[in-house]
């Protein structure tokens, strides 16, 4: 960013004398090395108990040889702008939440099925999979092993289910995320949703022998974001690791790395026990702050475009800044503050 643009931070030496913690507003060349930047956490306050899965009754599609049941479906839709459907609401459990997670990492959709791929050893997470579709009334799932791979697919017929999956979580590799009300689930079930997404995309990271903890990879962006913001609620603040190495059909791969204090306090990893550290951010009632470690300058001529919102804020990939427009235009209010600037 450009020494003018203003940014939200906490100063160091607050705490050190044990002050209230006030959030400062200044420009980025007012900076300093061990400034606190913010990172707000979202709060969802609109919770959702059932998870809604639409489906379309044959005997009322609009081809039907009966005119009664033609004309009650086009007066159904005339009022409500949409044809006749039964609404299924199943309770948001965290065998649910786990099984979004599965989706999200390891599932697609295509016409009337969903499918699931595991290797064909990861036989607990094929039945944790068949266990929870059976118990949300999903009878018509089936177990194919690939001829030419070690692949298995968990397949599961029912239109229904794979439009929910796809309105809600949104489909293929690179376009799935998360919907805006999954930020208010409790965190048990929160934890049940990144269990399911690590088994998929996860994989550990040892050095020397010994395990570090998870690196958890996607190729949508959107969705190593929403993770984050996910992660930060439950008060952990994540590195994200952009890729744009592209060889051949290849895309940009977002990387998530899970510490392994974090994987021993959210799953009970006992391969990754370690003993308790300082961490590096601090955790409040809205926000959390990450310390700078650095700061360099570098010269640059050329055009600066400016990005502004109506709300005066808005986030970057790591912390919160401002309009620069709005500082830009602020002026002092009295003489001793024009000298004080000029000095």
């Amino acid at each position: 960013m450009t020494e003018e643009h203003p940014v939200f931070f906490l100063r160091s030496r607050d705490a050190d004398l044990q002050r209230s913690r006030l959030i400062h507003l200044h420009q980025a060349r007012d900076l300093k090395i061990s400034d606190e930047l913010i990172f707000p956490l979202l709060r969802v306050t609109d919770a959702k108990s059932n998870w809604i899965i639409e489906r379309k009754y044959k005997k009322f599609h609009e081809k039907s040889k009966y005119k009664r049941i033609r004309d009650l479906n086009d007066n159904f839709e005339a009022s409500f702008g949409s044809r006749i459907t039964h609404l299924e609401y199943i309770p948001i459990t965290a065998e649910l939440c786990r099984l979004w997670g599965y989706y999200l990492a390891e599932a697609s959709c295509k016409n009337r099925e969903t499918y699931f791929y595991f290797d064909r050893d990861e036989t607990e997470y094929i039945e944790d999979v068949r266990n929870i579709l059976t118990g949300i009334g999903m009878k018509y799932t089936s177990v194919v092993q690939d001829k030419r791979s070690r692949t298995k697919k968990v397949a599961v017929s029912s239109a229904a289910l794979a439009r929910a999956f796809v309105r809600d979580f949104g489909k293929l590799a690179g376009g799935k995320h998360l919907p805006a009300w999954i930020y208010s689930l409790p965190a048990t079930f929160s934890r049940e949703l990144i269990l399911g997404w690590v088994r998929g995309d996860g994989n550990k990271y040892y050095k020397n022998g010994i395990s570090q903890g998870y690196y958890v990879s996607t190729i949508s962006r959107a969705l190593a974001y929403d993770f984050r913001i996910l992660l930060a609620n439950l008060g952990y603040l994540v590195p994200i690791n952009e890729n744009n190495k592209v060889v051949g059909n290849r895309k940009t791969t977002y990387r998530l790395f899970l510490s392994k204090r974090f994987a021993n306090k959210m799953f009970g990893d006992s391969d990754c026990e370690c003993p308790e550290v300082k961490q590096r951010y601090s955790v409040y009632d809205h926000f959390m702050t990450t310390p700078i470690v650095s700061i360099e300058k570098i010269p640059y001529d050329g055009e600066v475009h400016n990005l502004a919102t109506d709300s005066q804020t808005y986030m970057t990939s790591a912390f919160l800044v401002h309009n620069c427009k709005q500082v830009l235009r602020t002026k002092p209010h009295n003489t001793k503050l024009k000298a004080r600037m000029r000095r």
